[in-house]
């Protein structure tokens, strides 16, 4: 039986539609997608992912670096910590 917080497709569209559409904070709703006027930062929290999933991470935040022209970074995880490394995505070949 799943767990009563496990992350589902339903759940992750259902976010994505608030973020995107609207505020999560004041619930108000917008028409189109709003763009954010600075670089998005993203973190990896925890330690027990899979080994493949900070590579796969930083694909898609490529990807949509990529398609969307804004500029976004992998800023931390358990890894770069271990490594004392903190790396920025370089711009996407064009």
């Amino acid at each position: 039986m799943p767990h009563a917080d496990a992350l589902t497709n339903n759940k992750i569209l259902r976010n994505f539609d608030i973020i995107a559409f609207g505020n999560e904070y004041t619930g108000k709703r917008y028409k189109a997608v709003r763009k954010w006027a600075q670089p998005i930062r993203m973190g990896i929290q925890g330690e027990n992912y899979p080994p493949y999933f900070e590579s796969m991470l930083r694909q898609h935040i490529r990807d949509l670096w990529q398609i969307t022209k804004h500029p976004m970074e992998l800023y931390y995880s358990f890894d770069m910590q271990k490594q004392k490394s903190w790396p920025r995505i370089s711009t996407p070949r064009r």
